[in-house]
């Protein structure tokens, strides 16, 4: 039965906590399996909603919203579609939808409070998180009588709820850019006390703020982005703008980032030296993922220089893994960015996916196919889509400066990715340098590493965007002949 009931699945069935029921979402519904009667019923087909992630571009099966877990006594199941959870009897005799987000565009979910039984009791409340999903507020509900109480919510963080196991207290984190995260304890959330804060060394310095900024897409979709301030800043006065990208980033507005050396792509490393950082959304179009950051990404950033506050000879572009490949390829379509630094990037993309993922073994195929690459068919079917959108077979048309890092022990991105574009961009005389860290794997684990990538990341940045003179590695290089020697010299001695 269980093989039988495997195909077309995007979940595996999975057990009610009272065992009567097993469920599953297959083909963007959700099924439920009844073990007493063996019979197998679609529970959201007559539904008038969407159970399925409507906002899944990858070209694999859809999953779903997700759900929220199941009243005592298996009576209902609490599924989820895109701002609501719904209440379903297992029976599919009914369906009830508990809350109302899609007016104001909030994300309900179901957050527990209570691990001691695998079940939810609606005899006590329920607790639901809130998320707006335009506003980026943050906020909890309480379900309690089948009416829906809100709680807190707030333009900034609100998370990590926790109750007190034998009493009506609560916990939860508030944190915000500018805003280290701070601990509450509250009864009925009408008055929370503060019980502590962190890095209180933080009012020392000069710190920055967040904002979103909306922009739409050359394809006509409304997105965001999350800007940061620099520093002390000071209206009036222009300043260069480091953009980090890789998929959906503008819900990070309320994340407090704390300075690290060890962090080449850190935000408040770069605000704190008078920069903006600026992190815009990114969706997709079937076989076209270099394309599509495109038509996100330079639209983005237009929106944030009609501001006035940056100065648009200092704007520079950068990413790891999937955001280094679209940093390589956006740098071939556009001029707007002055200087680029990509960590690990896809740069030749028939020849990765023939290549294997090292860290565990298995084809690279699955990245396009099924994962973020977002084609409908292999490189042999989609030949001309995979050239198109490869940052080698571009990158005639790169003007910026390009930094790339590489581990030589990378297992998710094999490192040859990034000889084959400092050969071509070496063979084209562009401005092109390549670092690379001996024995490191997809992230660099070593703390000197670490320290020696973020601080040539910033001497990148600071030459081609800031004017300053370029470092001695910039210009000479070190020859592999000479760093393979140096590595040989204690080993001898």
């Amino acid at each position: 039965m269980y093989e039988k009931m495997l195909s077309g699945f995007f979940t595996g069935p999975q057990s009610s906590p009272d065992g009567k029921y097993l469920y599953f979402f297959r083909d963007k519904n959700w099924w439920i399996y009844n073990i007493a009667t063996q019979q197998t019923s679609n529970l959201t087909q007559n539904i008038k909603t969407a159970f399925w992630n409507t906002r899944d571009d990858h070209t694999a099966s859809k999953p779903p919203f997700g759900m929220g877990g199941w009243l005592k006594g298996d009576k209902e199941v609490l599924l989820y579609d895109e701002y609501n959870i719904w209440a379903l009897n297992p029976d599919g005799s009914a369906a009830r939808k508990i809350t109302n987000g899609e007016k104001d565009e909030i994300t309900h979910r179901v957050t527990r409070t209570d691990f001691e039984y695998p079940y939810l009791d609606d005899s006590k409340p329920i607790y639901i998180s809130l998320y707006g999903d335009k506003t980026k507020k943050f906020g909890y509900a309480k379900l309690e009588n089948n009416t829906v109480q809100p709680l807190i919510y707030e333009n900034l963080s609100v998370g990590r709820i926790t109750k007190a196991t034998e009493a009506n207290s609560f916990s939860f984190v508030k944190q915000d850019y500018n805003l280290s995260p701070e601990l509450y304890v509250t009864d009925d959330f009408s008055n929370n006390k503060k019980i502590t804060g962190t890095n209180p060394q933080q009012n020392d310095f000069y710190w920055g703020k967040s904002e979103l900024v909306s922009f739409t897409s050359k394809k006509g979709k409304k997105l965001q982005g999350a800007l940061f301030y620099p520093a002390n800043y000071e209206p009036g006065k222009q300043y260069p703008m480091i953009v980090y990208i890789y998929e959906l980033l503008s819900n990070t507005v309320h994340g407090y980032v704390t300075p690290s050396e060890r962090s080449a792509y850190n935000t408040t490393n770069y605000t704190s030296n008078g920069y903006f950082v600026f992190r815009p959304d990114i969706v997709y179009d079937t076989n076209e993922p270099g394309m599509s950051a495109v038509n996100c990404v330079v639209p983005a950033v237009e929106e944030v220089l009609k501001s006035g506050m940056i100065d648009k000879t200092k704007v520079g572009l950068m990413g790891h893994s999937w955001g280094a490949y679209q940093t390589s390829f956006i740098i071939t379509q556009t001029d707007i960015f002055k200087a680029a630094c990509a960590g690990a990037p896809l740069t030749d993309l028939i020849s990765m996916s023939l290549s294997i993922y090292w860290n565990t073994g298995t084809p690279d195929q699955k990245i396009f196919e099924t994962s973020q690459g977002r084609f409908d068919g292999p490189w042999y079917e989609r030949t001309q889509e995979h050239i198109r959108n490869s940052p080698m077979f571009n990158a005639a048309k790169i003007k910026a400066p390009l930094l790339v890092a590489f581990g030589d022990k990378d297992g998710a991105v094999d490192w040859h990715q990034g000889i084959e574009m400092y050969g071509t961009m070496r063979r084209m005389e562009k401005p092109h340098v390549m670092l690379v860290y001996a024995d490191e794997n997809h992230g660099l684990a070593k703390k000197e590493n670490q320290i020696d990538y973020q601080k040539r990341q910033r001497e990148w940045f600071e030459h081609y965007l800031l004017g300053k003179p370029a470092e001695k590695w910039i210009i000479d290089g070190i020859s592999y002949m000479d760093k393979m020697k140096a590595r040989e010299k204690p080993a001898a001695q």
